[in-house]
């Protein structure tokens, strides 16, 4: 059957299946050939025999509500054809502070307040997301939650401070209203037609002197006129990026990203040495503190760089220095340091903290590390430290870090941790007493390494760090889903959370949650781990296979800011 006649339906349940949707199409009387809902999209598609019926079907659907929500009905070529469907951009921000610090307006206990609402509700989403994920064989303890929140939590804490918290700042490079170059931020997003660059002087987040040192540099690129601002739109100019990264004591890092595309090797050498002309004298005459100067060349469509991206030092170190817990850290241009070095402090005191009763048997693995700011604040406390990093410069600035603190008591490995965890864990003693901290990136954690966690039954605790709470109710649900044939290990029950605002002026935070493995005693009383029913979403009254209804690409953006 060749799938012509079709209807997409719209704002219908998220978590509906192929099944639920199939029970509204029959208290329609709708006759059709095949349909298909995917859970996680608001969306599906019906697939019919003629136009006839798919004329007669979507009149029927015209004015459907599904739980008090009118859905809507089109077809394919209507949603192209019809501006009514098509994303509609948001109006010109009033002011680039609205941009990067949408909340600057609101009294700061009016921020922290928002904050907590949203992070209760993330916690009641992952009961929702472990019952799905537990579908057919949901644990007593999450029957009993009634939906509510999956663990207790506790109200967030406070920055420190509230204003210039940030020691990273990346800084685009383009051209303002006036066509003149600016380096700062987009106004907003590529795709909605922003495509001016502002200065961003007014932005609470951004320390004074990083301000400096973006204003410095905007003025030698200035002196540079025959080099112009990257546009995305043309793929064309060498200017790129100016990322500053700065220390509590004031020390400043500077690289600046480049397109080397249709410029000769002599002139890329002839334009380095004028810059760090330029930068040292302006280094010396404004007092800016730089202390380490780098250039990175990349010619990708979007400012942001592979982690491995070419960089070269132009002058000084190759790294600065941050004082963090009476310790200290080097941070390298492509290393991942939190951006509010006293918020950070409360943050990781919180996971030392949550980690328990450690001693001199315990082994820490320290997942996606970074520069070791975690496990090394924690090692004077345990047995050994281990490192999981897939940024090799961040793992050496690691190794550097334990030794400038005297600690021996540490080992990193190099490696994403889906890659490389089961052979660590593997690796350790058979009876150690073993607790994993998390810290992972924006899209959380790989299904491999939930699973090699699962699988070490002496792993007895897990300290979850979000700087993204959509990924954690996923992760959270894998964790804790009862055990099966495809997830081996006894699962694990939240106890507590709580969020630190590392990030005043803006809806974000870090949410930490404490997760403990379920007590061999328990376990056995509960039923025994059964084979995982398909996760199909898909009914069909014949032999043929659907194709999943595509998702909009503009119905989940990127948070910008």
């Amino acid at each position: 059957m060749k799938r012509k006649y079709s209807l997409v339906c719209r704002k219908l349940p998220k978590y509906d299946d192929t099944k639920k949707f199939a029970r509204y199409l029959k208290q329609q009387d709708i006759s059709y050939s095949k349909a298909k809902k995917v859970s996680g999209m608001k969306m599906a598609e019906i697939w019919f025999e003629d136009e006839e019926s798919r004329e007669l079907g979507k009149e029927k659907l015209k004015d459907f509500e599904v739980k008090g929500v009118s859905i809507v009905v089109h077809d394919k070529k209507e949603r192209k054809q019809n501006n009514n469907y098509k994303r509609t951009p948001p109006p010109r921000p009033d002011s680039i502070a609205d941009v990067v610090t949408p909340w600057h307006k609101d009294s700061y206990e009016e921020q922290l307040e928002k904050k907590n609402m949203e992070m209760k509700n993330i916690l009641r989403k992952s009961t929702l997301s472990l019952k799905r994920k537990s579908k057919y064989n949901v644990p007593q303890w999450v029957k009993d939650l009634n939906n509510k929140q999956i663990c207790s939590y506790d109200n967030i804490v406070p920055s420190p401070t509230i204003n210039f918290y940030r020691n990273k700042n990346e800084f685009t490079i383009g051209f303002n209203e006036e066509e003149e170059l600016t380096i700062g931020f987009l106004l907003g997003a590529f795709r909605d037609g922003f495509l001016e660059t502002a200065n961003p002087f007014e932005c609470p987040n951004i320390s004074e002197g990083a301000q400096l040192i973006r204003a410095s540099i905007q003025t030698i690129l200035e002196s540079m006129p025959d080099y112009k601002p990257y546009l995305k739109s043309t793929h064309k100019g060498f200017w790129r990026l100016l990322v500053v990264r700065t220390t509590e004591s004031g020390d400043a890092m500077v690289t600046l990203q480049v397109n080397p595309e249709d410029i000769s090797q002599e002139e890329l050498e002839n334009i380095k040495q004028e810059l760090t002309t330029k930068v040292l004298e302006s280094n010396l005459s404004n007092n800016l503190n730089i202390k380490s100067f780098n250039l990175q060349l990349h010619n990708g469509m979007s400012n942001a760089a592979e982690y491995d991206a070419p960089l070269e030092l132009l002058y000084g170190e190759p790294y600065i220095i941050e004082n963090m817990l009476g310790l200290n850290f080097r941070i390298s241009p492509s290393s991942f340091f939190q951006v509010n070095t006293k918020a950070a402090e409360l943050l990781y005191t919180i996971v030392g903290d949550w980690c328990g009763d450690m001693d001199e048997n315990t082994i820490v693995l320290d997942i996606c590390c970074g520069t070791g700011t975690i496990g090394l604040t924690l090692a004077n406390r345990v047995k050994k430290i281990i490192g999981v990093e897939m940024v090799e410069s961040a793992v050496t600035d690691a190794i550097q870090n334990a030794k400038d603190n005297n600690i021996e008591n540490v080992e990193f490995v190099v490696g994403k941790a889906e890659d490389v965890l089961k052979g660590v864990i593997e690796s350790l003693p058979k009876d150690a007493k073993i607790i994993g901290v998390v810290d992972p990136p924006r899209s959380g954690l790989h299904g491999k390494t939930i699973k090699a966690i699962r699988e070490c039954n002496n792993i007895s605790k897990i300290i979850y760090v979000s700087c993204k709470q959509t990924s954690l109710v996923n992760d959270m649900a894998d964790f804790c889903r009862s055990e099966s044939k495809k997830m081996v290990g006894r699962p694990f029950i939240p106890l507590r959370s709580t969020a630190v605002d590392l990030f005043p002026h803006t809806p974000h935070c870090e949410l930490i949650v404490e997760m403990e493995r379920i007590p061999e005693e328990i376990q056995e009383e509960l039923p025994e781990a059964q084979e995982e029913l398909p996760e199909t979403n898909e009914i069909n009254d014949n032999t043929e296979n659907a194709e999943a209804p595509t998702p909009d690409a503009n119905s989940n953006p990127e948070n910008t800011n």
